[in-house]
Formats: C-alpha cells, sequence, structure tokens
C-alpha cells in the first residue's frame, strides 16, 4: 500500500508542476495594443480595428472605429449600443431605462453587461470552453462587432453586428 502511495504523490506531484508550467506560459499570452496575434487567431491592426480589452466601459464615451465610421457606446439612458456615426443604431442591448446609475463592463467570460437600478442586463457571449480572460471586443472598420476568443476559428467568436 505504502508503494502505491508514493506513486501516486510523485504523479500527483508531476501533474501539478505541469499544470503550474501552463498557466505560467499562457498568462504570458496576453494582448497588448498593437498585436495582431491573439493566442490562435489574428487579429485586425490598430488601422482596421479598435480592440478593447475587459474592464469597464465608460459611460458616454464613444468607442469608435479607426476610420470613424461606426462606435461602441453606453449612452446616458443605460442602452448599450453599437452604432453608425451619425446615429443610425445597428445593435443594442435592450438596457435602455436601466438608471441614472447605469454602468457597462465586458467581463473576462465575453459577457457584457450592463447593470442599473431599473434594469440588470448581458449578452449571451460566452463561450464556455475558452479560458476566462481570453477574449476580446473587436470593432472593425467594415461594421463588424464581436468577442475573439483567441482560437483561431471564426465559428467560435460571438458577432453582435452583423448577425450571421
Amino acid at each position: 500500500m505504502a508503494k502505491r502511495q508514493r506513486q501516486f504523490i510523485i504523479v500527483a506531484s508531476i501533474v501539478i508542476v505541469l499544470l503550474l508550467i501552463f498557466m505560467t506560459f499562457r498568462k504570458s499570452e496576453t494582448y497588448k495594443p498593437g498585436d495582431t496575434k491573439f493566442f490562435e487567431s489574428e487579429i485586425p491592426t490598430p488601422e482596421e480595428a479598435t480592440i478593447i480589452q475587459p474592464g469597464d466601459i465608460e459611460k458616454g464615451k464613444k468607442y469608435s472605429t479607426p476610420n470613424g465610421e461606426y462606435y461602441f457606446m453606453l449612452r446616458q439612458d443605460g442602452e448599450l449600443v453599437w452604432a453608425k456615426e451619425g446615429g443610425e443604431v445597428l445593435w443594442y442591448l435592450g438596457s435602455e431605462g436601466a438608471g441614472d446609475n447605469a454602468a457597462a463592463r465586458f467581463l473576462k467570460n465575453g459577457n457584457i453587461c450592463v447593470t442599473g437600478t431599473h434594469i440588470s442586463k448581458c449578452t449571451d457571449s460566452a463561450n464556455m470552453e475558452v479560458p476566462e480572460g481570453q477574449r476580446l471586443l473587436i470593432l472593425k472598420n467594415d461594421g463588424r462587432i464581436y468577442v475573439e476568443v483567441g482560437l483561431g476559428r471564426r465559428e467560435k467568436t460571438h458577432q453582435f453586428y452583423p448577425y450571421f
């Protein structure tokens, strides 16, 4: 029995060491502004798209595409929109009326949530087969907006506009 326990401890130790090495390696694979590679995906250049990392979405701030034709914004009324410059709304979350204290956040799981006094609403863009934090929100000059997960396959992204 003692021999079996030693073998188990050795195998468990090796697995733990390998996991620590893997986690350290994955931690270093983060996006830095200007990168065109995100894990296994080719992503647009800064001239082709605006790239948003998980975090807060500032209320009233326009996150515009590099060509200035489209923007992503949490409006003062609490609605989260993807719009064409000039006002045409192409996509919206349905969070209008969330309240004066409405706040938006792009979560590490890929969802984008608006929370407020009257409404709290999230997108359903989480891809559970992707490690938490391995997501970028891409705002492209051609009008597409999507969550890139770094798997190198377009069918694994969550595209908000245009709808597939």
